[in-house]
């Protein structure tokens, strides 16, 4: 039997679908042992930096599109989505790789990526799927789902639940009972997904609005949190950041050493400031020395918002920074895609640290990636 599985995440008010394959021999006990295996991927601390930067990139990507449709669309007349590159191809990969390997038996399954957009139905196919919802990255949510089928194709089966999200063990019920040999020495499987959060079916209904759904009192969409002001240390921050970045005036550097000695953790609100009015980062000397002074500390530079950083810039404010500090530093979406070369120098000041350098999915192709 085959079987689909897709990523899905929420990018602004709605949720979307990211990457989606199609596995054709994958059934039953199997299909759970894939879901905790990607699962483990989509989780592991060593792939959070990618999919955070690529979940940022489907808010953009996203954020001019309309809702998704009521109604099924034929996602094979997108002929453009045959000729651009794959939109989120971390993500694609992490799916791929999850969703091909048989961990048993150490053999990898021929496994076919999906035209990014397909959805529940799109392909007139009766196949069952697996849904991740990689949203939190910390908070992985799964489930399965049983499509209609013909009844001939379900002759001497269990009754199917279909259109609803099902738990590891309600999905093996379509294919065993659970006093079954292959069940109880495999019990570990569907308990262990017990311990993982389970996709709604709001969700569902969020991401497939065509679909059949039982959803009672279903939500209006909102349009995003609503926030209240901000406190005195955010507004304080804020002001001292507009005075470095918009005077051009090193002494006002002061006032922000100052905060930074006189107020306990104050620096993420800091970071947060600047982050807020990252264009102004890069045009002038005193936005550089603000930039490193605000990120003392910090392992992980996701620089990725500062998109006028250039080389000689980019040098410059890890200049002040410990050579040892550094672990990564994510500039994905910036010139340095482009430039690899002044991103190189740039970076000799540290000690290998490792490099994230991520393209948006409004790229044309993926040249710059063979540099």
């Amino acid at each position: 039997m085959k079987h689909q599985i897709f990523v899905i995440a929420k990018a602004g008010n709605y949720y979307r679908s990211l990457a989606a394959i199609e596995n054709p021999n994958l059934s039953g006990l199997e299909v759970l042992k894939r879901c905790l295996l990607l699962l483990r991927i989509f989780s592991h601390p060593k792939n959070r930096i990618p999919l955070q930067q690529e979940l940022r990139f489907a808010k953009d990507f996203f954020r001019d599109q309309p809702p998704p449709a009521a109604l099924p669309t034929d996602a094979l007349e997108n002929a453009d989505a045959f000729h651009r590159p794959c939109p989120f191809p971390f993500t694609t990969t992490c799916l791929i790789v999850g969703g091909s390997f048989d961990c048993d038996n150490g053999r990898i399954d021929v496994v076919f990526e999906e035209l990014f957009g397909v959805g529940y139905g799109q392909e007139d196919t009766e196949d069952d799927m697996t849904i991740l919802d990689i949203t939190d990255p910390g908070n992985i949510k799964y489930c399965f789902m049983n499509m209609p089928q013909e009844p001939k194709k379900t002759e001497g089966r269990l009754p199917r639940i279909v259109n609803e999200p099902l738990n590891g063990w309600q999905y093996l019920e379509s294919f065993y009972k659970i006093s079954d040999r292959i069940v109880q020495q495999n019990i570990h499987v569907p308990e262990s997904l017990q311990k993982v959060s389970l996709i709604t079916t709001h969700t569902l209904a969020d991401l497939w609005p065509w679909v059949t759904w039982n959803v009672a009192d279903y939500p209006a969409v909102q349009s995003g949190p609503l926030l209240g002001p901000k406190g005195l240390l955010q507004q304080t921050a804020a002001a001292l950041v507009d005075a470095v970045l918009f005077h051009n005036d090193q002494d006002d550097l002061n006032p922000i050493t100052d905060f930074i000695q006189q107020v306990p953790n104050v620096r993420p609100i800091l970071r947060d400031a600047i982050l807020e009015r990252a264009d102004e980062v890069g045009k002038t000397a005193v936005s550089l020395s603000l930039l490193s002074l605000v990120y003392e500390g910090e392992q992980h530079l996701d620089w990725s918002a500062f998109v006028n950083l250039d080389a000689p810039g980019l040098s410059s404010a890890l200049q002040t920074l410990p050579r040892q500090q550094v672990a990564s530093i994510n500039l994905s979406g910036t010139k340095f895609s482009q430039a690899t070369a002044e991103l190189w120098s740039s970076l000799s000041h540290l000690a290998y640290p490792n490099i994230y350098l991520l393209e948006p999915p409004s790229r044309l192709d993926d040249e710059s990636s063979k540099t």
